[in-house]
């Protein structure tokens, strides 16, 4: 297995595609307060079907770590990632772990919403994906939580994730990307 290269760019939310622009504003119609943020207890699942399968839910873990909490149907992964709990300084490949952490734990300690596109080079194949972050407030003394977005193609995700697991050739694993 080739070593994974992983960068990323902080992106304006203004530029963002219409469906990441149409849950930045759901979000935002949420907040209870002006300045204020929304608790996952304030959004309806019902009102966010245009965007499930993209969606997950991850939380703060008090020791600047994040957990997943719920993982996006529609994303692809070989590393059990999706399993609630999964922290994501323990994510592999060791370099996506390094880029993203941070990332989560900026949009969750700042309270402002942040789109980043990361993309991963595997032996000169690419993949990249456009990450909308959401921040929660935590609901009853619980922790803060971040909702994410992600825009991405679903054969790309499979293929990279497949070379990078030795798995070429394997049919699609529908678990979850990182």
């Amino acid at each position: 297995m080739g070593s994974v290269h992983v960068s990323s760019t902080m992106l304006p939310l203004g530029e963002a595609p219409q469906r990441m622009l149409d849950l930045y504003r759901y979000w935002s119609s949420r907040r209870p307060t002006i300045g204020s943020l929304p608790t996952w207890r304030d959004l309806d699942l019902l009102e966010m079907r245009p965007w499930l399968g993209r969606l997950s839910l991850y939380e703060a873990c008090g020791d600047g770590d994040v957990s997943v909490r719920v993982r996006g149907t529609l994303k692809t992964s070989y590393g059990g990632e999706a399993r609630p709990g999964f922290r994501i300084s323990t994510a592999k490949p060791e370099a996506y772990a390094r880029v993203v952490l941070p990332q989560l734990v900026h949009a969750l300690a700042d309270g402002e919403a942040t789109r980043h596109i990361v993309e991963l080079t595997l032996d000169g194949f690419e993949y990249r994906f456009d990450r909308l972050a959401l921040p929660l407030a935590g609901a009853n003394g619980g922790p803060p939580r971040l909702l994410t977005f992600v825009e991405f193609d679903i054969r790309r995700a499979n293929e990279f994730w497949q070379r990078y697991h030795g798995i070429a050739g394997s049919p699609a694993h529908a678990e979850r990307p990182a």
